[in-house]
């Protein structure tokens, strides 16, 4: 993972219950990315998941190649979901949650969370893959199960 603008240079030897992985993990608001990152590292079998959510103003997409050989998790991986299944959930826009939004590639869910943005309690309706509604999610703030911060 790198911190800087360089790519990944390092290796790293893999202790036995894991997996070479190379996770992506993109935001989008509005359509336009708002943070692309790649980790390139050992991981346990759950981070090996591709899968994206979508609350019509925000959409995460996480991605992943996982493999065993040695080396295997070389290149890139695509921070897209795809086009539109045709499947559609409910999204909110303001306080009003009776618009439409159109699902894309493995979104086969419709999800509602609870978000406490900056003190202020709001829901959020929109398109999840199923992958995304297994996984346990923790608040941005490191509280909660361990996992992902799904906002």
């Amino acid at each position: 993972m790198p911190y800087g603008t360089g790519p990944c240079k390092d290796i790293t030897i893999c202790p036995p219950t894991t997996y070479c992985g190379n996770l992506r993990v993109a935001t989008f608001a509005g359509g336009q990315v708002i943070s692309d990152m790649t980790i390139k590292s050992c991981v346990v079998p759950q981070q090996c998941i591709v899968g994206s959510y979508n609350v019509g103003k925000i959409k995460k997409v996480i991605n992943s190649k996982c493999c065993i050989k040695d080396d295997c998790n070389n290149g890139t991986v695509e921070a897209s979901t795809g086009g539109p299944n045709g499947k559609e959930c409910h999204t909110c826009i303001g306080s009003d949650c009776s618009s439409k939004l159109k699902c894309e590639g493995e979104e086969d869910r419709c999800l509602i969370a609870k978000l406490d943005v900056d003190g202020e309690k709001m829901t959020g309706k929109g398109c999840a893959s199923k992958s995304i509604c297994t996984m346990k999610m923790r608040r941005s703030d490191g509280t909660g199960p361990g996992g992902y911060d799904m906002l």
